[in-house]
């Protein structure tokens, strides 16, 4: 089976593989000095463009650090074209695989290898857990264990059967034979069909009390053939574990001794490896007894008698099976044969099917199902979601497949398990540990650099207070200092930025930025214009022996010039409609009455400053 990444991994690749210009994979990659890449293409048009600008410096600057660059610096990356490349190749593998994953059936979530152990099908459990509609779902994973040959996958099929007809709403349901069963693989005789671990494809939503959960059906080979590897087995075995929520002992006639054994070893790995996991080792459990023969009572209650009598006999010889018998959390189910031609024949048909079994299928089935809201997978936190037990399998499933345990006892492989899984959790947390360190570092990073912005405004703000402090800086020259000031500031956050979004956490702190600093330029040019307003009054006053047309028109054209590029016409209107009507009152002059009129009926908003500057002049 081929070996696939993580799906979240293939996402970081594809950020990483990305041009950040045109938003799809590099073309002919080209790397800069500041050692970001981009095609070869966009970044010479991005080059022009920025020549062209009148506002920017003859060097241009990288698009996502804006660190200056040389044109004649930059260099083909055929490394990364070539991993380009591959990328694409996998991208369309797997968009083949789902493609094909889209009709329900079952797909090989495991495969088991002796010489390597259980080998995980990444696509498919991707398509299955992670998929929108499950990822952020809780999930609830009934799988069947036991012997070979004993209608593990036959009964995986019925609640297949049931699901589909309780999700299309329908009311009835009857089991079906071969001539009308779909799903996973089986048939009659003694030959082992299924091999490895199968998982149905489409989850099915069940939601009951506005609680919704995932149902998955997963269907298991033999766990306990005589001629497979015991180690393959074992770990397929505590795979399986790690992944139901709902799990049901299949066995034949009678709970064997081999039976018991085999369910003692199987919770020890299960206990071992929920304590370090932070999960419950086994949720449910049901033993469903199949064929059985011993009386003519079947279901729940005659289980329970069943049961019962096994916890009396068993008490000494499998001390774990022993406790957990007496578990509300474990049930056992009678169900009787199904009939001499469903045993033989290969594949059965529905009328080969007793009366009894039918019904008694039916409504352990029924059973199952109409419970799966209470069992979806838990762990210390509360229910797992699909994206949260697909990450756990895969550190399981990489821990099992490299590791050679060869098991003698299940004491032995419980230790053996323990260590191994501590090792792993503790290289885990330091793993979280150092991202939640990067994480508040570039938080830490992004407010003090807001901050930094904020001061730098401040200090503007209080340097230009006084009028003729205000009138050495026009709002042109302030918007370009602005500008050149938080140039800088992005750029030395983006130096500092650790982490693989850092194109996007610079774009979000520049939208921040330029808010704060469009609403400072606002308000900045409303006072400038008042302090200009206020030296052509005053010039007005002292120049009118000698002529203060001089003062008015030189206020009146400041303002003219300024209001142009930084604000509305409403805003230049009002300002002029104060100095040309104050000032040009004042030194008798026809334009300065001419504009401050012709403003007033435009913005009437500001006859109060006109009344007082009507008032000054008398």
């Amino acid at each position: 089976m081929e070996k696939s990444p993580p799906i979240a991994s293939t996402i970081n690749l594809e950020e990483d593989l990305t041009c950040s210009i045109c938003l799809d994979l590099l073309e002919d990659p080209t790397s800069l000095e500041c050692a970001h890449n981009f095609c070869s293409t966009c970044i010479t048009d991005y080059c022009s463009t920025e020549t062209q600008d009148a506002q920017c410096s003859a060097q241009p600057r990288c698009p996502e650090c804006r660190s200056p660059f040389q044109r004649d610096q930059c260099v083909p990356d055929t490394r990364l074209r070539s991993l380009v490349q591959k990328f694409k190749s996998r991208q369309q593998k797997m968009l083949t695989f789902f493609q094909e994953a889209k009709e329900p059936k079952a797909l090989k979530l495991v495969d088991c290898c002796p010489s390597e152990g259980p080998i995980l099908n990444i696509d498919a459990l991707n398509h299955c857990l992670r998929n929108p509609k499950v990822q952020d779902t809780p999930v609830c994973l009934i799988t069947v264990l036991g012997e070979q040959r004993t209608g593990k996958s036959f009964l995986l099929n019925q609640m297949l059967l049931a699901l589909k007809a309780m999700e299309s709403g329908q009311d009835s349901w009857r089991p079906q034979g071969g001539e009308d069963l779909q799903g996973f693989q089986w048939g009659g005789g003694s030959d082992t069909i299924t091999k490895g671990l199968w998982i149905w494809n489409k989850p099915f939503l069940l939601k009951k009390n506005e609680e919704k959960v995932a149902v998955f059906l997963l269907d298991i080979e033999g766990s306990m053939a005589l001629d497979e590897c015991k180690e393959s087995n074992v770990k397929l075995s505590a795979l399986t574990m790690l992944l139901s929520s709902y799990q049901i002992l299949n066995v034949f006639r009678i709970l064997k001794e081999a039976d018991l054994e085999y369910l003692e070893m199987f919770l020890h790995v299960a206990e071992t490896i929920g304590e370090i996991c932070g999960m419950e080792a086994v949720q449910h459990l049901d033993i469903l007894v199949r064929d059985w023969g011993y009386s003519e009572e079947f279901g729940w209650a005659p289980g329970k008698a069943y049961m019962n009598d096994i916890i009396q006999k068993q008490k000494r010889k499998h001390p774990k099976v022993w406790k957990m018998l007496q578990e509300a959390r474990t049930q056992c189910y009678l169900l009787p044969f199904a009939g001499k031609n469903m045993a033989t024949k290969k594949g059965g048909n529905t009328a080969d099917m007793d009366a009894e079994f039918c019904s008694s299928l039916h409504a352990y089935v029924i059973h199952v199902l109409e419970s799966a809201n209470n069992h979806a997978k838990r762990g210390q936190k509360g229910p797992l979601t699909g994206n949260q037990l697909a990450t756990a399998i895969e550190v399981l499933s990489d821990l099992m497949k490299h590791e050679k345990f060869g098991f003698s006892s299940p004491v032995e492989m419980a230790t053996d398990f323990k260590n191994r899984m501590l090792q792993k959790i503790k290289e885990f947390e330091e793993i979280m540990k150092k991202e939640k360190a990067i994480q508040q570092h570039n938080l830490d990073l992004k407010q003090n650099k807001f901050k930094e912005f904020e001061e730098f405004l401040g200090k503007q703000n209080e340097a230009t207070k006084p009028l003729f402090s205000a009138l050495r800086i026009r709002p042109n020259t302030m918007k370009a200092c602005l500008a050149k000031e938080r140039d800088s500031i992005l750029a030395s956050f983006s130096e500092a930025y650790i982490g693989k979004d850092q194109r996007w956490a610079v774009e979000t702190l520049q939208e921040k930025i330029q808010a704060k600093e469009e609403t400072f330029l606002k308000a900045y040019f409303k006072r400038y214009c008042g302090h200009v307003a206020a030296a052509g009054g005053t010039a007005a006053g002292v120049l009118a022996l000698v002529g203060a047309g001089v003062g008015a028109g030189v206020a009146a054209a400041v303002v003219a010039a300024e209001a142009v590029p930084l604000m509305s016409a409403g805003i230049a209107g009002a300002v002029g409609a104060g100095v040309g009507a104050g000032v040009g009152a004042g030194v008798g002059t026809g334009v300065g009455v001419g504009v401050g009129q012709s403003s007033r009926r435009a913005e009437q908003q500001n006859e109060e400053e006109e009344e007082l500057l009507d008032a000054e002049e008398l």
